[in-house]
């Protein structure tokens, strides 16, 4: 049986208007916070068996996200990863951390691959500078595009967030699900939703 494992790390540089997760701009906590963290996944070691126990149960995929995990220090993440290597049977396939586009640097995505990173979740949102401003995110769209590329150069697969794009679709696809049943297009109706349902997955 395989499992997944996912920490958040609820630290950011500033807060975005639209941010429906727990975070703080405290720096002050952060390593404390992993200090409490470590703790608890040594506490919690037995439980996949406890869970699981006629079923050999492995740790497959690792998803570190917040907030902004990047805003760690390397030494932080380095405990956090070697943490869950020692403390649970991994077997992992995919480790995945959020970053955002204005944290990565070459020498960061060296060390988080060397941790055994293979995925970088990119915080994007848009690659439109204007509305990059208004939902205060640090970045522009130069610099999502160059930590896209520098994560591809170095070989650590970039998945690219970018929901203000779904969520645009999602809007249009409503306006056009009104307008076709007021028209009393039902065919057209049963398209939209399926349009709906799909942008939503995809969001």
């Amino acid at each position: 049986m395989k499992a997944g494992i996912y920490v958040h790390i609820p630290f950011c540089e500033s807060r975005c208007i639209y941010c429906g997760f727990y975070s703080t701009t405290a720096k002050d906590w952060r390593t404390r916070y992993v200090d409490a963290l470590l703790k608890e996944m040594r506490m919690r070691s037995d439980e996949l068996h406890s869970l699981y126990p006629d079923n050999e149960c492995t740790i497959d995929t690792v998803y570190i996200g917040g907030g902004t995990p990047s805003t760690l220090s390397i030494d932080d993440l380095s405990r956090i990863i070697n943490t869950i290597k020692a403390v649970f049977p991994c077997k992992t396939r995919e480790i995945t951390i959020e970053m955002n586009p204005d944290d990565v640097t070459t020498e960061l995505i060296s060390a988080v691959r060397n941790l055994g990173v293979n995925r970088i979740s990119l915080g994007v949102q848009t690659f439109s500078d204007e509305r990059l401003r208004f939902i205060r995110r640090r970045h522009n769209a130069a610099q999502a595009a160059k930590a896209a590329a520098k994560a591809t150069v170095a070989g650590v697969k970039a998945a690219v967030k970018a929901t203000i794009a779904a969520v645009k679709a999602i809007i249009a696809a409503i306006k056009a699900l009104v307008a076709a049943i007021a028209a009393g297009g039902w065919v057209a109706v049963a398209v939209i939703v399926v349009i709906c349902l799909i942008a939503l997955i995809c969001g």
